[in-house]
């Protein structure tokens, strides 16, 4: 028996949520970001395969009071979903 997984477009999601998302870091590379969500969503413009793009950015930290920095950024296009637990 496999666990049905609840999935929620990120720009839906709430502060506070623990989340799991696939993204990119500051350096483009795919990472994925398990925890949770200390800051709204962001949607701002970045470098995404050697393009310009509107994308979210996601604050994702192993702790919930944890402060928005940069390394704990994700960034993922904005029809992507994320996993809720």
């Amino acid at each position: 028996m496999t666990e049905q997984q609840n999935t929620v477009n990120v720009a839906e999601l709430q502060v506070g949520t623990h989340i799991r998302v696939v993204g990119r870091d500051t350096r483009g590379w795919t990472v994925v970001r398990e925890g949770y969500l200390v800051a709204e969503p962001k949607h701002t413009t970045a470098q995404w395969d050697l393009k310009r793009r509107r994308v979210v950015r996601l604050h994702v930290d192993k702790e919930p009071d944890a402060l928005p920095s940069r390394q704990n950024w994700t960034t993922v296009l904005p029809d992507a979903t994320a996993v809720v637990d």
